[in-house]
């Protein structure tokens, strides 16, 4: 297939929108898709990364801007467990493609590196096992985003594990584009898309024709299958179409109970999250007390008991718990008493840490007991020392039958554990681990004071893998290989200790010893992964030794990808001796070559799939078969399975299938069902075209009930592609079924678009193009292609074509451009359909236009074409230079046209640049410019040093452009603003001086004492002034005729009188006339003589003749006023109080004077 022209649309450098450019690296191809393998490299998500930034991402390509945009609404309300989208790529050389967030998997290899797929099928491949609970718990996540894209309409069914990917416990989905499952619009990816981990996924449960709120609820239910089949997949390995039929609840039951559940869990569609999360719960509680049950061992240190007489006895129990499970596997419970002020002990913590249930005192003999009721059949140990109470009633529970361990009770009879008596363990009375860390953690020829000290923390974590090397006998070993050792076992077993005492237990015998030296950190890593979900059995052992013993090949991926997925099955019929090859190759001996470990694979498919069958029988099936076929039927579903399970012995099928043991399409078998499988064996349409068409052949016949596809004409679209016949059989089966007549009723087109684009998805070309002739030759299949990204069909087309043979360009720029202004629909061509169209363009890029802007107007503007056309060019010009006056800006006939009301306000305007100044202000206040308020101020408005500003302080604050001025210029504060604001009438009429004081009076006496002092300051200059010293009773009266006089005293006497103008004012007004009189005569002596005495208005007369004569006149006005001098002794008293005289003295002298009635 020439796939290599559609891989070679890959730029080196992929421009995004965000101005970054991605450099692709590695393409990962997923197995398992029906369409060719040249094809899945065109569709393969390709990691790409910005050098830059040094970001990696995925590149994902999409057939039409349509379904990228569906793609990232996913994207976004599946967050945070979709991808981040980091960009978008429109480039004419790419189909329709966004770059999300490269998500990494598990893999230790960097994303520079990495090669190989990460994801969570590849882990399930590899040998990770989940246990049911934990399997429920990581899918928590994923079931919050699975509501929150119902709740946006999108309900994702392919939840199979190469579409996720799952890192230190954190789950994303990828693979995006087989996502868009969307009810509302009946519309899911075409199902011969899907890859082969789907189709074991789901089966035939795909939802059913339904509408409106039934079709979301039926796919929901589906989806909430898919995830409950996915739960059972992660536990066991083995994919739900692998292990049988599950569409049905008892099937489904089975197949979870297979996996290791205890029960179905229970998922409702909107509380996903949670509803895993408690059956995960559940599924923990119910795996914890099936624990106890199939207990095997119970082991009980009770550590209050250890103290008698003052002493300690000195024990270690988990030296006992690890021989425990030499002879019994993981089926030990372990439960320790301590008493709180123990639980920080050393023996405390290392059994913590261990796995122990650690429990009150008072409780631990209770609990034992229900233990031991639960578990009749489990052996009793005792730790060291127990009350007596408690053992007595402990034997009463088991008849006696408790075996106790006390190494310092010579009266007890040890027990064996792990092949030597019970108190001969390793490290049985080392607690404290002392003699562990000077055995096995320190170099013995290294004097005590230079060797390095060992901390509680590294003892406990290695002690484990140390116990197992003490019992295998550890002293062999050179210290420093002692070490590396212990480390690396304890990094790779982690908590699993029966696994590591299993392993360790097998590397001790002789033949292994110098292997297990030989058994780096990886290939330890690599081991414990492919044995972790291999239940404790003969199976076990046998692959144990198979993969720690000699071999000329890597065995680990061939017995994980055969054997792991049914080792729950083979744990029970694996027969070590039982032949399964020729020769009699037992399948103990098989499981050391890869040919062998097929066949046991092999043999544990059919036990799982046709359990009603002998495994003796299945078993001598097996043997009689060659490897290509072992090999063919390995790879087959588990309904195929069981449909020739009946047939395995005849030699008829084996001659039938030999013909197609060798070839490209064997993987398709993995697709066959039961009736594709009875169509190949017992009748097939024209069967003469299997040889040359390939096992696709059949699938196709299967899929096409009205036998629309002649099998002839097949391989003459394959022979005019140059393409083997089986590729074409993969391009049509990666095709929607329903468009296969399409494809045999065009072969011309269908054998070309396979050549050059690698597949036969012609369906939508046809449907756009129907002269399909006539469009191949015009444009090639290239440029179909890019027509049917954009939107664009037949009559589309032609109207692109004859728009760039008239302007002068080629197809593909103008089809460039189109994609560039993100145009993508039929009818946005209509407007290139023009003469005009085609003139205005010509004449815009001789000006030196960009085509893409060009283009632009023309489908964005067309009214623009026609005016062109009608009036001419420069237009805009024209009409620009008449209202606007000459150098009028470009844009400015739009701008007038977009706003005729903004023509009135030109016309007031008398200069261009007036003009030019209001188009600027429109343009950033257009509704401010507009106001009525702001009309007669704007001609002061656009004279501003900010136009804008002064606009927006007129609307807000009221004040003109004069006021703002005056405003900033003297920084008056906002109260006087705002009166500066309700003098707007008069701000225009008064000095700046003046407006100042009116301010100041406003400030002081009120807005309405403001306006009278504005007006009165219009006519009497400086009242302003007066009235914010003297108040604003002086109002009237400088409004009046005396006004002037009135403001000349006033002024006069501000400077010394001013302060007192509180008592001096109402004094003045109340005199009247009398005290304009005394003022204007007297001056400032008055105004100090009426302070002085307080004398009242009325005598103000009085106090001008006390003016007149000499000497002090307060002194003088007190003697008239309190003791009645006659007027005609005035002048005589004022002589003497002027000359020194004091008031007694003068008032004595008068009254002797003074003639006696």
């Amino acid at each position: 297939m020439t796939s290599d022209a559609t891989l070679g649309r890959l730029l080196p450098r992929i421009p995004g929108r965000s101005g970054r450019f991605w450099e692709p690296h590695t393409v990962q191809l997923r197995p398992g898709h029906l369409r060719s393998a040249g094809a899945a490299a065109i569709r393969a998500t390709r990691m790409v990364k910005d050098e830059e930034a040094d970001v990696y991402g995925a590149l994902r390509v999409f057939p039409n801007r349509r379904q990228r945009g569906q793609a990232a609404a996913l994207l976004a309300a599946g967050n945070p467990v979709t991808p981040a989208l980091l960009d978008l790529v429109d480039h004419p050389g790419l189909p329709p493609a966004l770059i999300t967030a490269w998500a990494p998997g598990a893999s230790s290899v960097p994303l520079r590196a990495l090669r190989e797929r990460d994801d969570l099928d590849a882990m399930l491949t590899a040998g990770h096992r989940w246990t049911p609970s934990e399997a429920l718990r990581t899918l928590v996540p994923l079931g919050r985003a699975l509501d929150d894209m119902a709740r946006a309409g999108f309900v994702p069914i392919e939840l199979s594990p190469d579409h996720l990917v799952v890192n230190s416990g954190s789950m994303m989905l990828a693979g995006i584009g087989r996502h868009g499952y969307i009810p509302s619009e009946g519309r899911m990816p075409g199902i011969q898309g899907m890859s082969l981990p789907t189709a074991l996924l789901l089966g035939s449960d795909l939802p059913t024709a339904a509408t409106g709120n039934e079709a979301f609820v039926r796919w929901r239910e589906v989806q909430v299958r898919a995830l409950t089949r996915l739960a059972g997949w992660m536990a066991c390995g083995l994919p739900p179409g692998a292990w049988g039929s599950v569409d049905g609840p008892a099937d489904l039951g089975a197949y979870l109970r297979a996996a290791g559940f205890r029960r179905v869990p229970t998922l409702r569609p909107g509380q996903l999250a949670d509803t895993l999360a408690q059956e995960a719960r559940a599924e923990e509680q119910a795996g914890a007390r099936a624990d106890i049950t199939e207990a095997e061992a119970l082991l009980v240190y009770d550590d209050v008991a250890q103290y008698s007489g003052g002493s300690r006895r000195e024990i270690n129990p988990e030296a006992l718990r690890l021989g425990l499970l030499h002879d019994h596997g993981p089926k030990v419970i372990a439960l320790a008493a301590f008493e709180g002020r123990r639980l920080n002990t050393r023996v405390a913590t290392l059994l913590s840490g261990a796995g122990w249930v650690l429990v009150r005192p008072d409780e631990l003999v209770d609990r034992v007991c229900l233990a031991a009721k639960a578990a009749p059949h489990a052996r009793v140990v005792i730790a060291g020392r127990i009350g007596g109470t408690a053992l007595r009633r402990l034997q009463r529970e088991r008849a006696g039958n408790v075996d106790q361990i006390d190494p310092e009770d010579l009266s007890l009879t040890p027990p064996k554990i792990a092949g030597r008596p019970a108190d001969q363990l390793p490290y049985l009375t080392d607690p404290a681990l002392e003699q562990y860390s000077e055995e096995l953690l320190q170099d013995p020829n290294v004097p005590a004071a230079r060797r390095r000290s060992t901390g509680q923390a590294i003892r406990r974590r290695t002690f484990a893998a140390g116990w197992t090397l003490k019992l295998g006998g550890a002293d062999r070993m050179r210290p420093r290989e002692r070490g590396m050792l212990l480390d690396r076992m304890a990094d790779c077993f982690g908590t699993n200790t029966e696994l590591l005492v299993a392993v360790r237990s097998r590397q001790n015998t002789p033949g292994m010893r110098k292997r297990n030296r030989q058994l780096d950190e990886a290939g330890m890593r690599r081991l414990v992964t492919a044995l972790s979900g291999v239940p404790r059995s003969v199976f076990r052992d046998c692959l144990m030794s198979a993969l720690l013993g000699p071999a000329e090949e890597d065995l680990y991926g061939e017995a994980a990808r055969r054997l792991l997925p049914v080792a729950g099955r083979l744990a029970d019929v694996f027969d070590a001796r039982r032949p399964v090859g020729a020769d009699g190759l037992s399948m103990d001996d098989a499981l050391r070559e890869r040919p062998g470990i097929r066949r046991v694979g092999l043999y544990g498919r059919l036990c799982t799939a046709v359990p009603e069958v002998e495994p003796e029988r299945l078993a001598a099936a097996v043997t009689q078969m060659d490897d290509p076929l072992v090999s063919l039927l390995s790879q087959i579903p588990a309904p195929s399975l069981q449909f020739l399970a009946g047939r395995l012995e005849d030699p008829e099928l084996l001659d039938l299938l030999r013909p197609h043991l060798q070839g490209d399409d064997l993987d398709l078998l993995s697709r066959y069902t039961p009736q594709m499988w009875r169509r190949l064996l017992d009748g097939l349409r024209q069967p003469e075209h299997l040889g040359v068409l390939g096992l696709g052949w059949v699938q196709v016949v299967e899929q096409d009930a009205t036998g629309a596809v002649d099998a002839r004409v097949l391989s003459q679209i394959a022979a005019d592609a140059n393409v083997l016949g089986h590729d074409a059989v993969r391009a049509l089966l990666g095709t929607a079924p329903a468009d296969w007549p399409v494809v045999c009723a065009h072969p011309a087109l269908a054998a070309r678009w396979l050549a050059e684009q690698g597949d036969l998805d012609i369906a939508e070309i046809v449907a756009g193009f129907p002269d399909t002739r006539a469009a191949l030759a015009e444009y090639g299949t290239e440029g179909l292609r890019h027509a049917l990204e954009l939107g664009l069909d037949q009559r589309s087309m032609s109207r692109i074509k004859g728009y760039a043979d008239g302007i002068g360009r080629t197809t593909d720029e103008v089809l460039t451009a189109f994609q560039e202004r993100d145009y993508e629909r039929a009818e946005h061509t209509e407007p290139l359909d023009t003469a005009a169209a085609v003139a205005w363009s010509r004449w815009q890029l001789a000006r030196g236009e960009e085509l893409d802007w060009v283009l632009g107007n023309v489908i964005s503007r067309p009214g623009k074409i026609r005016t062109w056309a009608v009036h001419g060019p420069r237009l805009e010009q024209r009409v620009a230079a008449a209202v606007m006056g000459p150098g009028a800006a470009p844009g400015t006939t739009d701008a007038l046209a977009a706003d005729p009301v903004l023509l009135p306000l030109l016309a007031t305007l008398s200069s261009p640049e007036q003009r030019a100044a209001l188009l600027r202000l429109y343009a950033a206040e257009p509704k401010a410019t507009l106001d009525p308020r702001a009309r007669r101020e704007l001609p002061l408005i656009l004279y501003a040093a900010d136009p804008a500003q002064a606009l927006r302080t007129l609307l807000r604050d009221g004040l003109g452009v004069v006021a703002q001025q005056f405003a900033e210029r003297h920084r008056l504060s906002p109260e006087q603003r705002r009166m500066l604001a309700e003098l707007a009438p008069l701000t225009s009429e008064l000095a700046t001086r003046s407006l100042e004081a009116v301010l100041n009076v406003g400030t002081r006496f009120g807005p309405r004492v403001a306006v009278t002092a504005a007006v009165v300051e219009q006519r009497l200059p400086g009242t302003a002034e007066a009235v914010t010293v003297w108040g604003p009773r002086w109002l009237p009266l400088l409004a009046g005729g005396s006004g002037p006089r009135v403001l000349r005293l006033l002024v006069e006497q501000r400077e010394k009188h001013g302060a007192h103008a509180g008592v001096l004012t109402p004094w003045l007004l109340a005199a009247g006339e009398d005290g304009l009189a005394l003022v204007e005569r007297f001056g400032s002596d008055a105004l100090d003589l009426v302070l002085a005495t307080r004398a009242a208005p009325a005598e103000a007369r009085l106090l001008g003749e006390l003016l007149m004569l000499p000497g002090p006149g307060p002194t003088i006005y007190r003697l008239v006023t309190e003791y009645a001098l006659p007027q005609e002794t005035w002048p005589r008293a004022a002589r003497m109080l002027s000359g020194g005289e004091q008031p007694e003295r003068v008032l004595l002298r008068l009254w002797s004077r003074t003639p006696t009635a």
